[in-house]
């Protein structure tokens, strides 16, 4: 399994997606409590469920690993991992990940620059306040050295999507 870890906007997403759509992975879809974006499809870009809910099946141990993330919580069910997927998890998620699956998962840090991943969330549109939230929060959640295991560490700046998506498939492929 990949797993794609990484601050807001360091490329996580649209390199899944592009893995998925030309590698014929699936998508492993995680569990949130936030709130839909534009565009998203419950069951498909992830499990929405209420936080009472979320919790219920978090004290049923239904979660391999769950975290707090900008007031949201996100969870990796159990019945969702397997092989040929990809994941996007932040680090606490993939310290756990590793310790339950060790060789079974690739892990793949993703690097951009503040201001790029500042650029990226203006141009997708999102909220001000927001992205200064996001900001100020990564940058005491990410950090390469908080986790227990990194595969690969991959700057996103300069590199096209494409090119970047390859690049991980062919790591991942040739393990």
């Amino acid at each position: 399994m990949i797993v794609l870890v990484g601050a807001s906007a360091s490329g996580k997403t649209e390199i899944a997606k592009l893995i998925i759509k030309n590698h014929g992975f699936e998508k492993m879809v995680t569990t949130t409590t936030r709130p839909m974006r534009v565009g998203e499809v419950n069951d498909i870009d992830y499990h929405f469920l209420t936080k009472e809910e979320f919790l219920r099946r978090k004290d049923n141990n239904e979660f391999l690993e769950t975290t707090l993330y900008n007031g949201n919580y996100y969870g990796t069910h159990r019945s969702d991992v397997g092989d040929k997927k990809v994941v996007i998890v932040e680090i606490e998620g993939a310290n756990i990940l590793y310790k339950e699956l060790g060789k079974d998962v690739m892990i793949f840090y993703l690097e951009a620059t503040e201001q790029e991943r500042i650029n990226r969330m203006y141009i997708r549109h999102d909220n001000p306040d927001d992205i200064k939230k996001r900001i100020e929060n990564d940058r005491v959640r990410f950090c390469a050295d908080m986790l227990d295991h990194i595969d690969y560490i991959i700057d996103t700046n300069n590199q096209t999507l494409i090119d970047l998506s390859e690049k991980i498939y062919n790591l991942y492929m040739n393990k």
